[in-house]
């Protein structure tokens, strides 16, 4: 039995680069009713992202939720005008409760986030396809309530074979 994962509201933030893998990894959220309400940022940047992010502080509806499809590596996230890096992730994600990077090679990166208690990268490259259905399946998981170490279990069962080798938690 896992936990119950409470948020203040069940609203996914999906920020995407503008290269083919995000868009599947949005339409995968989309694919199945996940108990969440999904709002984007396509071609994510980094003043998009924190303009979203500080309009919902300002207006009490914080992001407590956020799925980030775009490259990565050890350097920060490749949005679509420039890196973002570990001290500027930390610096603008404070409040995000549970944080997936869907880019390659982000494992280095999710250990700098201590900002976000729950981290969850992948450590090397994905099939695109393989990616999307483990984010749905974790983001489902989360929808329904479980806590984010319940939910990373429970999509491993429903992702595709052997995904547990290239994500990694960060808790």
């Amino acid at each position: 039995v896992s936990n119950v994962f409470r948020l203040e509201r069940k609203s996914l933030l999906v920020a995407l680069a503008s290269d083919v893998a995000g868009w599947m990894d949005l339409a995968e959220t989309r694919a199945q009713p996940v108990g969440l309400t999904v709002s984007r940022i396509n071609g994510v940047t980094k003043a998009r992202l924190k303009r979203y992010i500080d309009r919902g502080r300002m207006y009490n509806r914080p992001v407590e939720l956020l799925h980030i499809g775009a490259h990565a590596g050890a350097n920060g996230i490749r949005f679509d005008d420039e890196i973002a890096d570990a001290d500027w992730l930390s610096e603008h994600l404070a409040g995000v409760r549970v944080l997936l990077i869907a880019g390659c090679s982000a494992d280095a990166l999710g250990d700098w986030l201590g900002v976000v208690p729950y981290v969850v990268t992948m450590a090397e490259d994905v099939a695109d396809d393989d990616a999307a259905k483990f984010a749905r399946a974790f983001w489902a998981e989360i929808g329904a309530g479980n806590d984010p170490d319940a939910a990373l279990n429970a999509a491993f069962v429903r992702a595709p074979s052997g995904m547990e080798e290239y994500v990694e938690r960060h808790w």
